[in-house]
């Protein structure tokens, strides 16, 4: 009997393992590029609040618009 069998069973080996980090890279690709949209739009309602002469303030991962300090009048 010949050993020629070992080759494929590896290579067959190393297709499986090239496919399982082709996975891995792209889920983590995934993520980053949801952390990254998610901070941006969390810096464009800052940005929004403050073209509003407002505070931004982050609620439970939320960023809500308030009316800051020295905007309101005292009577």
């Amino acid at each position: 009997m010949s050993t020629n069998n070992q080759p494929v069973i590896q290579s067959s080996s190393n297709t499986l393992i090239r496919r399982v980090a082709t996975k891995i890279l792209v889920l983590l690709l995934c993520i980053m590029s949801f952390v990254a949209g998610f901070l941006a739009h969390q810096s464009r309602q800052m940005n929004y609040c403050k073209s509003l002469n407002q505070e931004p303030v982050g609620q439970d991962g939320v960023i809500v618009c308030q009316p800051s300090q020295s905007a309101k009048v005292s009577p």
